[in-house]
């Protein structure tokens, strides 16, 4: 029997089974909105968001590294004309809400990761909420240090460099970027999988980065491979919905010119409100169903990896010869 033959796909088994884990036998697509404030779930999305954000800002270096910060200090001096009743219940409001929003986020995080784990029996649903609960601290310190680490990489990619020598400059550059955006892509890897070791083997937030390094250091080319995967399957998703907003657009158009011809504000206002809250209800959903798969899969992934039954397409290619 040829080698093509015996060869088992590795890529195919993950991504079904993360789609129904997700949609049907889980159901947790809904706590992938929530998850998303902490994280998309995808590494290369990560990175690439982070360098439209940098590019975006033409800016000496500080402002660079804190683009909101004048923002910031226009809100903080609004609150000091305010009463102080006033400003107290309005940055207490906002704080209360900020460190729910976190929480919350958190918590969706490890009902979607300890969800990914395959069982003979499913588990309820408040059973995973039970158990996302008793690891909120752990997953807390784990987010946090993933975003001290984020920042410590745009730091990286935003220092400014010590020679205008245009040929040396231009390599140190390329350079910079290299470093800063790979190591970007590891920390968000690294996060994910160490939520993974912490929710689905109960380690503590060291032991669950050790194994999640060395699982990341000894499978370099599964590991970006999957990300890739999952961005380009996001990718194809979001043109889907583009497309879904684009037709949207002709309804909205007929109605609105309708209204605006017949002079009546009613039916121009609802058209543009209804077509709004369609968009944006889109967008949520989209933003949490494919948060939700991002961080399925690579738990999926994290699972394989640890038990040895997964060969990335560089590795089969390498043994088989056979890409497929």
């Amino acid at each position: 029997m040829s080698s093509r033959v015996t060869t088992t796909p590795s890529y195919r088994p993950i991504l079904k089974s993360a789609l129904h884990h997700v949609f049907v036998k889980r159901d947790v697509w809904f706590f992938g909105i929530f998850a998303l404030i902490l994280g998309s779930g995808s590494a290369l999305e990560t990175v690439l968001r982070a360098r439209n954000g940098i590019e975006a800002f033409d800016a000496p270096f500080l402002n660079r590294l804190f683009p909101y910060a004048e923002i910031l200090r226009q809100w903080v001096d609004q609150l000091a004309v305010l009463p102080s009743i006033r400003s107290f219940l309005t940055v207490t409001i906002l704080a209360a809400t900020a460190i729910g929003l976190i929480l919350l986020g958190a918590l969706s995080q490890g009902v979607i990761i300890h969800g990914a784990k395959s069982r003979r029996t499913d588990p309820h649903l408040s059973v995973l909420i039970d158990h996302a609960k008793a690891n909120l601290g752990r997953v807390l310190v784990v987010d946090l240090v993933m975003k001290v680490a984020l920042a410590l990489c745009v730091v990286v990619l935003l220092a400014p460099l010590f020679t205008r020598v245009p040929v040396f400059s231009d390599v140190l550059l390329f350079l910079q970027a290299v470093v800063g955006y790979g190591l970007m892509l590891v920390v968000s890897l690294l996060g994910i999988f160490t939520l993974t070791a912490i929710l689905n083997h109960g380690a503590n937030p060291k032991e669950g980065f050790q194994e999640a390094w060395s699982l990341l250091r000894k499978n370099p080319s599964a590991s970006l491979e999957t990300v890739f995967l999952l961005f380009l399957l996001n990718f194809l998703v979001g043109l889907g919905v583009l497309l879904f907003l684009l037709l949207l657009s002709l309804p909205y158009t007929f109605f609105f010119l309708l209204g605006a011809t017949g002079g009546s504000v009613l039916a121009t206002t609802l058209s543009s409100t209804i077509t709004f809250l369609i968009a944006i209800a889109s967008l949520v959903l989209l933003g949490g169903a494919t948060t939700a798969y991002n961080y399925t899969v690579l738990a999926m992934l994290y699972e394989r990896l640890r038990t040895g039954r997964f060969k990335s397409k560089l590795q089969r290619l390498r043994t088989t010869r056979y890409w497929f």
